[in-house]
């Protein structure tokens, strides 16, 4: 089974110099800056759709943010030219 692992939200979120808000911003619908925290420290839930979202803007697949995957959970490894930012 799968386990969500939130901080790597954060994680290559940081890397890539993208803020929460921006994070907020570009989902759909929008959100805020508190809740893309929450999501982050896994105090609460991200829906699966958000999800999807979180790792277009991000440039990975969403298997990244689970434990049961081959990538490493070193941001660096991901590469830097899908920066989606506004």
């Amino acid at each position: 089974m799968k386990t969500f692992i939130p901080r790597r939200i954060k994680e290559l979120r940081t890397e890539k110099g993208i803020t929460q808000s921006q994070i907020a911003r570009q989902v759909e619908p929008p959100t805020n800056r508190e809740t893309v925290g929450n999501w982050e420290k896994g105090y609460s839930k991200i829906p699966a759709p958000r999800l999807g979202q979180v790792a277009s803007i991000l440039g990975v697949p969403v298997d990244f943010f689970f434990s049961d995957n081959d990538r490493k959970t070193d941001p660096s490894n991901i590469p830097q030219d899908n920066k989606k930012v506004s």
